[in-house]
């Protein structure tokens, strides 16, 4: 069992690696508790947080993997989660195309 110290943080950012693509979204906290409400705060990410994930997942071979990311200092990034499944919560996103 791993445990980590509590990092304060206003909001965390969810990224996902898909093959060479990658999404993110900003997820904004109450009382130090990520809100995952279904509304994701879509925005135009910094490059820097992209860079990050990029870099992250090339490191360590990730082709296919969601990352949930603490951002305790502007620019300062810390891999908080990784995911190995995902899109439970991200179904409503997509529109499926009947034949």
């Amino acid at each position: 069992m791993l445990f980590q110290e509590f990092i304060p943080h206003d909001y965390e950012w969810r990224a996902f690696k898909i093959g060479e693509s990658y999404f993110v979204y900003k997820k904004h906290c109450i009382k130090a508790k990520p809100v995952d409400l279904n509304i994701k705060i879509f925005v135009n990410p910094p490059k820097a947080i992209l860079d990050f994930v990029k870099e992250v997942c090339e490191k360590r071979n990730f082709n296919f993997m969601p990352l949930d990311i603490f951002e305790p200092k502007l620019g300062k990034f810390l891999v908080n989660e990784l995911q190995t499944i995902f899109g439970k919560g991200l179904i409503h996103y997509t529109l499926r195309l009947e034949k």
